[in-house]
Order: C-alpha cells, then structure tokens, then sequence
C-alpha cells in the first residue's frame, strides 16, 4: 500500500471520473469484487505515464503532429513500465491497453478479446470523460453527441458490450 501512496498525487481529476465511471460499467457487466477493484485501481492510475509527456504537447490547443502524436502513445508503455512494480500485474497490463480498439487499430495493435476486459472498459470510460470534458484542444461535447459516437463506433473502436452496460449505467445516474 506504501508504494501506492506514494502514486497518489499524480491521479488527476480525469482518473478519478474514470475510476468512478469504471466502477459502475464492471459493476453493471456483473464482473466479482476483486476484478472490479482492480479496474478502479487501473483506471485511476490510466493516464500516469502522461509525466513523461512535454506540457507543450499536453496543453497543445491544436491537432498534434505526427511525431508528436507518437509521444503521446508511449505513455501507455512508461505508465505500464511506471506501475509494474507497485500494482498487480492485471492492473498494470489494463494501463498498458487501455488505448486499445477492438478492430485492433489502437496504440500497440491487440484486437478484440486479445485485449484484456478492463483495458477495454477503461477505453469505454476514459473516451466519454475526454469527449464531455473540456480539453485544450476541443470544447466539451454533449451526452447525447458523445452517446451517439460511442455506439457508432461499437464493435470497432470499443466493445459492443462495454458500449451498451455503459449506456445502461448513464440512463440510471441521469
């Protein structure tokens, strides 16, 4: 527990909305206890590896370049690299994927069931916080906008599972 504590400080509000909505999607997908925990623990510490990241590439206002988007994909690796030690190993391995589409598209290239459940109910989570909050680079999106996009983009960018549990924990929190 020491060497988590010492993690705190770098979960961010954005975590912790994260973890929040994590813990009701496995929740609603029946997963046990312990899984459910580890998913919450995962999605706190998702985006750590973004201190490797320049604040100037954070803050951007604007599209990121090419070289700078593949900065910013390599904080999955340094936040897995980051946690390995002081988290369980299932846990480290959500950070690691969480970026992960099911069509197997994303940051490392895993597809479908190869990624890991949690990996793929942190994306479902961690995008809607991102597309309803406000960002440097964007204004928020609505519910409704957001929704749309993440059932337009089931069974290609996330689980079509993950995607409906979610929408069913929106519908009863609203």
């Amino acid at each position: 527990m020491e060497s988590i504590s010492r993690l705190m400080p770098f979960i961010s509000k954005h975590g912790r909305r994260t973890a929040c909505l994590t813990a009701g999607l496995a929740t609603e997908m029946k997963l046990d206890h312990e899984t459910v925990m580890l998913i919450v623990l995962a999605a706190l510490f998702h985006d750590i590896g973004k201190v490797s990241v320049p604040e100037d590439i954070l803050n951007k206002p604007g599209a990121l370049s090419g070289s700078e988007m593949e900065i910013v994909k390599k904080h999955v690796v340094d936040g897995y690299h980051m946690l390995q030690k002081d988290i369980p190993e299932d846990a480290a391995e959500m950070v690691l994927y969480h970026h992960e589409n099911v069509d197997g598209s994303g940051y490392l290239g895993l597809k479908g069931s190869g990624i890991p459940m949690g990996a793929r109910i942190i994306r479902v989570c961690d995008v809607y916080d991102a597309l309803v909050s406000q960002r440097p680079y964007k204004t928020p999106w609505s519910r409704k906008k957001t929704i749309s996009y993440m059932r337009a983009n089931a069974g290609k960018l996330f689980d079509e599972t993950c995607v409906d549990s979610f929408c069913n924990v929106l519908e009863r929190i609203s």
